[in-house]
């Protein structure tokens, strides 16, 4: 084979390569089909709901059937309409929702709703194990189900999502309600939470150094509030001020100081971190 021929041989190769293929392309497995029930929480005065209807969306778009109890939305401002139109099956009887592979809620299981349960699913939920006696964690044994618990889920750091996000709310949330039992209108002192030129700024304290404490810290910075912040311990303390970016008033738990504080205090917010491993 001469030069010239081998030339013209990978130019023809080359040309081939360019021109248009037909691919197979590759059919993606959705996987087996599961029941997802959601019961209303609002005999157990809990508002929250484990999903919204976007989340609803995304999991009936991989071919899941979600059940969701009649009004369990309403107090987080999620509609019937809303769940029904991103492909939820709304049900009347807490019942059925009990004989979906999976159960999600916010609120605990009641000894008579674990009697409901069909059995060999799993259930996610607030646990609240302290609460539960022995005989409701036999219960829940011998129906062989899979109990998750939000306030026990952890990365591999030992991060607990929900439980941050939780006590991000309850931080945030607590300033507000505070602000509202200050008001006129449920006859509290009339204090206004606001930076206001020429007026002592309101008075917060707050026990403890957990993320509800921080968040609570920032909600209420912004309002130009006075923050006082007492723990048990220096190092959390000066990494609550690391993160808020700022210096505040800080102390351990001398009770002179903590008396005097408490006195002067419009508002006070307990938000201690507690061990609660069983």
């Amino acid at each position: 084979m001469t030069t010239r021929e081998g030339t013209k041989e990978n130019m023809s190769v080359s040309k081939t390569m360019l021109m248009p293929q037909e691919e197979m392309l590759e059919i993606q497995n959705k996987g087996q089909k599961i029941k997802i029930g959601i019961p209303s929480d609002l005999e157990q005065v809990e508002y929250r709901v484990p999903l919204t209807p976007q989340a609803i969306d995304l999991l009936t778009s991989y071919g899941h059937e979600i059940l969701i109890e009649k009004n369990a939305g309403k107090m987080a401002s999620y509609s019937d309409k809303e769940y029904r139109a991103a492909g939820a099956q709304i049900v009347e009887k807490k019942e059925e929702i009990f004989q979906c592979d999976i159960v999600l809620r916010v609120a605990p299981f009641s000894d008579e709703e674990i009697d409901q349960l069909r059995g060999n699913q799993a259930i996610l939920s607030n646990m609240q194990i302290h609460a539960h006696c022995s005989e409701s964690i036999q219960k829940l044994m011998q129906k062989r189900v899979t109990t998750i618990a939000y306030e026990s889920i952890e990365n591999e750091h030992g991060f607990a999502p929900f439980v941050h996000q939780m006590s991000q709310i309850a931080g945030a949330t607590s300033i507000t309600l505070a602000s509202e039992y200050l008001s006129n209108t449920r006859n509290g002192k009339g204090v206004l939470f606001g930076e206001v030129t020429g007026i002592t700024p309101a008075e917060l304290v707050i026990i403890g150094t957990s993320t509800a404490a921080e968040y609570a810290a920032r909600a209420a910075l912004s309002h130009g509030i006075l923050v006082k912040v007492f723990d048990t311990s220096v190092y959390d303390l000066s990494k609550l001020e690391e993160k808020l970016g700022q210096r505040i008033f800080t102390s351990v738990f001398y009770p002179k100081v903590l008396r005097k504080a408490l006195i002067s205090a419009d508002a006070v917010i307990g938000a201690m971190q507690f061990n609660t491993t069983p």
